[in-house]
């Protein structure tokens, strides 16, 4: 059904296709996807939405594809991959998520519910920035999926979390022309073993004296952060509470100097008999 200009789906257009395996609807100006669309097609195997202009994952269309292997949603105008956006599709093998020019952001927890799936396309989204630590964990149960190939090539990807995957000489990933910012929390990925050699084509674009630099040509001791913002207010904080102690401690000394020093105004005393009482301040009188 690819390039025909359907705009719209609905569940009717699928109720005599139980028994179908692929279906590409690619460009097909697809703007939403009916929750109940493929309540028909329960089979379904490979399912291509891409080129279309669905702004949003379609995630309760999706759950009810049980036996889905592919699915590609490239060249949709989706900026967020939000938190269980594949709820459900369990048997997901595949997924390409390319050339997608607003995608920004992938959340926590948006891949965790694919505990099968194996290769991850997601290259060429210009505006990636952010994959989430957590993208790949399973919110219930923490597990993460094992990927075998990840495919990150020309985003915006300023660093790949050390908690998004369990690195292994099983995954193979491709993190050419990302413009990775080289400092301590990059240097994880120096010495991480993987099926390839992704620190050869992995190069840091800040700080300007690492820029195009190869991952496989730094040391770990050359990466480093200095200190992070939360450190500064954590030490400003501190130098002010010492100044804050610091004059208390003064003030205190101040005040038991004076306090030993002060004399009792001496306004009378008294005699051994008491209805004697001397007002004239004592000897020296007033």
């Amino acid at each position: 059904i690819r390039n025909n200009p359907l705009q719209e789906l609905e569940p009717k257009h699928f109720e005599h296709l139980t028994k179908l395996e692929e279906l590409d609807l690619e460009s097909t100006l697809l703007k939403v996807i009916p929750d109940r669309v493929f309540l028909f097609t329960p089979n379904l195997k490979f399912l291509k939405l891409a080129s279309n202009q669905l702004n949003m994952v379609p995630t309760e269309a999706l759950h009810v594809l049980d036996h889905l292997k592919t699915l590609d949603l490239s060249g949709n105008p989706i900026e967020v991959v939000h938190q269980e956006a594949f709820r459900g599709m369990r048997l997901l093998v595949t997924l390409y998520m390319d050339r997608m020019s607003h995608l920004t952001t992938i959340e926590d927890y948006a891949f965790g519910d694919l505990i099968h799936l194996e290769e991850l396309h997601c290259s060429y989204n210009f505006r990636l920035s952010e994959i989430e630590p957590y993208a790949f964990v399973k919110r219930s149960t923490k597990q993460k999926v094992s990927l075998a190939q990840l495919f990150l090539r020309q985003n915006d990807l300023k660093k790949i979390p050390q908690t998004l995957l369990d690195w292994n000489q099983g995954l193979e990933m491709h993190l050419r022309d990302n413009p990775l910012n080289c400092d301590c929390h990059s240097a994880w990925m120096i010495n991480t073993k993987l099926k390839n050699d992704f620190q050869s084509h992995a190069k840091c674009a800040t700080p300007a004296d690492l820029d195009g630099i190869a991952l496989s040509q730094l040391k770990g001791p050359e990466l480093s952060c200095g200190y992070e913002l939360s450190d500064i207010v954590l030490i400003v904080c501190g130098v002010i509470m010492g100044l804050l102690l610091l004059v208390l401690i003064i003030s205190f000394l101040f005040w038991r100097r004076n306090y030993r020093g002060y004399a009792k105004p001496h306004f009378y005393k008294v005699n051994k008999n008491v209805n004697d009482i001397d007002y004239t301040g004592g000897d020296d009188g007033f």
